[in-house]
């Protein structure tokens, strides 16, 4: 898996739209897999190896199996990966980009037992039938993005974000909703590798950290934040659709610009997209004129208020009682 989709031999034969149809449904779908994690605010990094070895497992188990069987090892492999990460982030109350930085490593070890390059027999055509895969999925993914903008299930996917002291863990609920979203996430990664692997002639061992890190920047760019729970609608898979032209008319020209500077580009420009996210995609609060929290709208304490307040209240009264709470008087 890579980067590479063979371009040239698809625009002979004019099947170049079906083809970046297939290669935007992979990048969509694990694009889908980091922005959940990220709205539940355990970003799962594990996605990029997820959906290599999976690619990689489901071609090595085609050749002695059916479509059906292969594809359900593959995905509950994927599901058992998820599993391990869901049970320690949530057991231990950690955060998500370590837990699954540690099954990046143990994944990553896993794919140099596989064969590194498989050539995939028989299967969907998935080419043949890329629109209507590819409307499946848009829909899929923009009726999950509505039920996310309402505030109760928003808040409820992402009520691991972390707002307090990390000491506190955030309840039972918090703990459900993210270990289910790390599991569904890596669900999704390995059926991007699922249909990596049939749009294209052979499957291949590929860097595991670039995939993780074009999930997480398409994932960014398309609006969700990363600092989890609030996201887009229509961005992940617009900003999908956007990456594999860039990356596929880089090809196409003479530019020879380093995909990984494209990479690093996307995930600043994510990162831009998350700010604009947090400052203007949550409710309107009140600031009062003491208050010093925020970033831009917080405003220095008025010293000297507060201060002929406090010795108004240490003077006695007219009556020679003081404002002491204990009820002392003075002479």
């Amino acid at each position: 898996m890579s980067y590479t989709f063979h371009f040239g031999e698809v625009l002979r034969d004019w099947d170049w739209l079906l083809f970046g149809m297939a290669n935007t449904l992979a990048f969509s779908l694990v694009a889908m897999a980091a922005g959940l994690s990220l709205r539940a605010g355990a970003v799962n990094l594990a996605v990029g190896p997820i959906m290599i070895g999976s690619g990689l497992y489901f071609a090595q188990q085609h050749a002695d199996h059916n479509f059906w069987t292969s594809a359900g090892l593959a995905l509950l492999v994927a599901a058992g990966i998820g599993a391990g990460i869901a049970l320690v982030v949530t057991i231990l109350h950690v955060p998500g980009w370590a837990a699954s930085l540690a099954a990046f490593v143990c994944v990553d070890v896993w794919i140099t037992h596989l064969p590194a390059k498989v050539t995939v027999s028989g299967g969907p055509n998935v080419l043949r039938n890329g629109y209507y895969v590819f409307a499946v999925v848009a829909v899929v993914g923009i009726l999950c993005a509505l039920a996310g903008s309402f505030r109760p299930v928003r808040r409820t996917i992402g009520r691991y974000r972390s707002v307090s002291d990390p000491a506190e863990r955030r309840g039972a609920i918090a703990a459900w909703t993210t270990g289910v979203a790390l599991v569904i996430s890596s669900v999704l990664a390995a059926a991007a590798g699922i249909l990596f692997a049939l749009s294209n002639p052979s499957v291949a061992t590929d860097n595991g950290l670039i995939w993780s890190a074009t999930a997480v920047a398409v994932a960014l760019v398309g609006g969700t934040s990363a600092f989890g729970r609030r996201g887009g609608i229509f961005g992940t898979i617009l900003a999908a659709c956007l990456f594999v032209v860039v990356i596929d008319y880089e090809k196409l020209t003479t530019w020879r610009i380093d995909e990984r500077l494209i990479l690093g580009g996307a995930l600043l420009l994510g990162l831009i997209v998350t700010r604009g996210v947090e400052m203007f995609g949550r409710p309107p609060r009140a600031y009062s004129e003491t208050s010093t929290s925020g970033w831009l709208h917080g405003s220095a304490p008025r010293w000297s208020e507060d201060e002929s307040k406090a010795t108004a209240a240490a003077t006695t009264s007219s009556s020679g009682e003081s404002d002491n709470p204990w009820g002392a008087t003075t002479a």
